[in-house]
Order: structure tokens, then sequence, then C-alpha cells
């Protein structure tokens, strides 16, 4: 479950690291609704700690999770 973490984390950062990049075509996507929602506008450092975090909540929420089940089967 971690490599899925590390690999949500990577897309995520790439996708906000890319909101740095202005090619013409790339500005022209982003101002449709599709590209809103697959890339974003603008770059911020807030967004980065966002998905950070929540991957995080996430990978730590799925391993609990995980463990408990895990538990009560041996318990049956």
């Amino acid at each position: 479950m971690t490599w899925i973490a590390l690999l949500a984390a990577c897309v995520a950062v790439t996708v906000e690291a890319s909101q740095l990049w202005h090619a013409p075509w790339l500005d022209a996507f982003r101002q449709t609704r599709l590209g809103v929602l697959l890339l974003g506008r603008f770059f911020a450092w807030a967004d980065i700690a966002a998905y950070l975090v929540g991957i995080g909540v996430a990978a730590v929420s799925d391993r609990s999770l995980s463990l408990a089940v895990d538990a009560r089967r041996s318990e049956a």
C-alpha cells in the first residue's frame, strides 16, 4: 500500500507543478472546465500540502482498517 501512496503523491505534486508551465495551448486547455478539473489554474504550495495530508490520512486509515479486518479474521 505504501507504493500506492507514493505514486499518488508523485502524481499530485507533478500535476500541481505543471501549473508553473505556461504554454499557449496548455493555458487554453486550462480555461475549459475539463482543464480546470484535471490541471487546475494556479500553482499553490498549500494545495501540495493538502494533497499530501489527504494521501497520508487515507494511507493510515487504509492500514488501520486492514489490520482491524485481519485481527477479526484471525479471531474467527
